[in-house]
Formats: structure tokens, C-alpha cells, sequence
């Protein structure tokens, strides 16, 4: 399970912004891989998310999260967090 918290405030201290459509949740089984999307979190009404991945992919490797815009525009990426099977 990924499970990660909406930001409710930017780097600035200013307010986050209020037209994100969704959550695109990115892949790599290395760090040194370039990440594809993985999928698209669309229940954006909580300020908590989860994805639950398959037991039989394993959840071994490095993922990061962006935002999606109404307008189609997608932010940074968050921090890249690397996990281990064991």
C-alpha cells in the first residue's frame, strides 16, 4: 500500500492550490531507472491517499507523486521514496 498526505500549504508557506484534479502515483524498480506513470488518483476530497498494488508485482522500488490541474498541468515531483521488498 502507498499511502501518502496532501500538502495543505506550499514550500512559501502560502495556500495550496484549490483546481487539482488528481494524483498521478509514478514507478521504477531502480533508482537509477527512469519512472513511468503507475496511476491516476482521482478521490482527491481527502487529505489522505492510498494505492493498493497488486501482492504478485511486489511493491520493490521507487516511487514519486505529482498533482494534475484541471487544465492539465502537472506539477514537480514529490520526493522520490525507494522500498525494498524485505
Amino acid at each position: 500500500r502507498l499511502k501518502w498526505t496532501a500538502a495543505t500549504a506550499n514550500a512559501s508557506g502560502g495556500a495550496c492550490r484549490k483546481d487539482i484534479v488528481k494524483y498521478n502515483i509514478y514507478y521504477a524498480r531502480y533508482k537509477e531507472d527512469t519512472p513511468a506513470l503507475l496511476t491516476g488518483v482521482t478521490n482527491i476530497n481527502n487529505l489522505e491517499y492510498s494505492h493498493l498494488r497488486n501482492a504478485t508485482d511486489g511493491f520493490a522500488g521507487c516511487y514519486y507523486v505529482t498533482s494534475v490541474t484541471r487544465n492539465n498541468q502537472e506539477s514537480q515531483p514529490s520526493n522520490l521514496i525507494c522500498k525494498d521488498n524485505c
